[in-house]
């Protein structure tokens, strides 16, 4: 898919968003270089690019739609004054989907080999961090609340478990590829990991992902795959009855029996009842408020828990209404119609890719998302398996037309972005010679003025109306 190897040519463009990467993983905010990483990295991305897909310029332009949507909600906002002070770590977020998106496709696949590899060795650096942090007796004791979860460096605990249970999602996909085979081993402590975190997110990550992944492999291999996922999911599930009182039990599976009470019965532990009122509190506020929402932020100030929602969907809808939702999620419905299209065509079959993404709309079930800044890049590195056409998974009986319409829809649009900066800057240098040139002709510098209509320079400017070398009146 890749290709053989992976070639270190790693230009300016690499190391800001390697150096991206790791402070959002590793949750590094060490005076506030975090946030100054994103905005670095994101003006780098666009200012550099000189052409974009159609798809990528549509997810730019949605997000900045998104982002002027937001700061509108100012005016009717219950709380006008955190609609203000949220908006830029919204955009900081957000801006990373593009951004990355931006950053993959000009290189598609040299650059997302690399940033896969870099994400799943800085998860396997979060464990080890973990492992560190927590020595056993630590850990034996750990889980007798249910705010005792194990975590490294107040990172939270479900961005330690997602990146773990993405990453082992990424290793089964491409165990048999350099030099993805050689780091098939971390799958074991990424997945200890994931069941001392206790995150119920990353669990079903795991078990709902790798039961997909093995679907997306070759015939030949996916049966063997899927034997050894098999008992993986049945010896948690047997862990999880079977050790009542147990580490395992304490750390997740009191969590997830709650989960599943809250299902059978409405009533579950503390964690999922408080999950579940919040829910159907931002679903009541959005049927008072469908077009508007209560403002931006704003949903975390008139609950009793004073938290967000817990809910990506229920939060967008609740806090910005239905425009704002359908704008954040502009370009996940572009890319599951085109993937649909090109499933359905025989253009591509079902890979990693569509598997990252449908276990990213379920944990948005149970994370908000536009302001998760470790979301927003998986999210990217995710959507920027489109740009790949993937050896092998290109069917050879496919009609012509159909090639045809899919050379297409992948024709470049350029960046508008640059080109406005470019006129914007052109028209700026163009007005301050036009200025020196009208200040010495005031001087009587100038003895060379002609009229318009008989200046015959080739290098007339329509635009200002008066060539480079006469002043014309």
């Amino acid at each position: 898919m890749f290709g053989r190897g992976l070639k270190l040519r790693i230009n300016v463009l690499d190391a800001i968003f390697l150096v991206t990467l790791s402070l959002t993983v590793l949750g590094v905010n060490f005076y506030s270089i975090r946030p100054l990483s994103h905005m670095v990295f994101a003006f780098s991305v666009i200012y550099r690019c000189r052409y974009m897909s159609g798809f990528t310029f549509s997810a730019l332009n949605s997000r900045a739609v998104f982002i002027a949507w937001c700061l509108i909600s100012y005016i009717w906002a219950r709380y006008p004054n955190v609609v203000i002070n949220y908006i830029p770590s919204v955009a900081q977020s957000i801006f990373l989907f593009p951004a990355v998106l931006l950053y993959i496709e000009k290189a598609p696949k040299r650059r997302l080999k690399m940033a896969l590899l870099a994400f799943i060795l800085l998860s396997a650096i979060l464990c080890l961090w973990v492992f560190l942090s927590n020595p056993p007796n630590v850990i034996m004791q750990s889980g007798r609340s249910a705010r005792d979860r194990i975590t490294a460096n107040g990172i939270n605990p479900n961005q330690i478990s997602v990146c773990c249970s993405y990453s082992v999602l990424l290793l089964v996909a491409y165990y048999r590829e350099h030099p993805f085979r050689k780091l098939i081993w971390l799958c074991i402590p990424m997945v200890v990991v994931v069941i001392l975190t206790g995150s119920k997110k990353g669990v079903f990550t795991l078990l709902i992902g790798l039961t997909l992944v093995a679907l997306t492999i070759p015939n030949n291999t996916h049966r063997r795959l899927t034997l050894l996922i098999l008992p993986f999911a049945l010896t948690i599930i047997l862990l999880l009855i079977n050790s009542r009182g147990g580490l395992v039990y304490r750390l997740l599976g009191r969590r997830i029996k709650g989960f599943i009470d809250y299902i059978l019965s409405g009533e579950g532990d503390k964690s999922t009842n408080s999950r579940g009122y919040m829910i159907g509190l931002a679903w009541s506020l959005f049927r008072k408020h469908p077009l508007t929402g209560i403002g931006l932020h704003n949903f975390k100030q008139v609950n009793i828990y004073g938290v967000y929602a817990h809910n990506n969907y229920m939060e967008l809808l609740a806090c910005l209404g239905l425009p704002g939702f359908v704008l954040y999620y502009w370009s996940f419905i572009g890319y599951i119609k085109r993937a649909v299209k090109e499933i359905s065509h025989g253009l591509r079959k079902i890979g990693v890719e569509h598997v990252l993404i449908l276990c990213i709309m379920l944990n948005e079930y149970a994370t908000v998302s536009y302001t998760n800044e470790v979301f927003q890049m998986v999210m990217g590195l995710a959507v920027g398996f489109r740009f790949i056409d993937n050896s092998g998974l290109l069917s050879e009986d496919i009609d012509s037309d159909i090639k045809q319409a899919e050379m297409e829809a992948s024709v470049q649009f350029p960046n508008h972005y640059l080109v406005l900066w470019k006129q914007m800057e052109m028209i700026i240098k163009g007005s301050v010679k036009r200025i020196l040139d009208y200040m010495k002709h005031l001087n009587g510098e100038d003895n060379n003025e002609k009229e318009c209509s008989d200046c015959a320079c080739s290098k007339h400017d329509d635009f200002f109306g008066f060539c480079d070398k006469h002043f014309c009146r």
